[in-house]
């Protein structure tokens, strides 16, 4: 969710440093690079987590190049929503409003 909120919390600031001559691409390039650093720290831990808790779970290069994939596209996805939103209540309303509505069927086993 962090990075739902950081491009729409900082909309003020960014409009201005753009009439002064900040390029466009280099601020999406320097968001887009810091966040999947981060995301890919964040799939090095939850790997990790996965492998202490679960004993079938091995981490190996494709299992992890999977956990970093969905971090970083997760954090992609995150930025998307809030360069396209107006500030950061909409960015947030957005985004949980898409996941709550969401119709994904579940079935339901229940042992009698």
């Amino acid at each position: 969710m962090n990075s739902v909120r950081e491009i729409a919390r900082e909309w003020d600031l960014v409009e201005r440093e753009f009439r002064v001559g900040l390029s466009k691409t280099a601020y999406g390039l320097s968001k887009i690079l810091v966040f999947c650093v981060l995301g890919v720290i964040q799939a090095g831990f939850f790997g990790v987590c996965l492998r202490g808790l679960f004993a079938a779970f091995h981490l190996d290069v494709s299992n992890g190049v999977l956990l970093c994939t969905a971090c970083a596209a997760g954090s992609l996805l995150g930025l998307c929503v809030s360069a396209l939103s107006r500030n950061v209540n909409m960015a947030i309303s957005f985004f949980a409003d898409r996941i709550h509505s969401a119709d994904i069927p579940f079935r339901h086993t229940h042992a009698l």
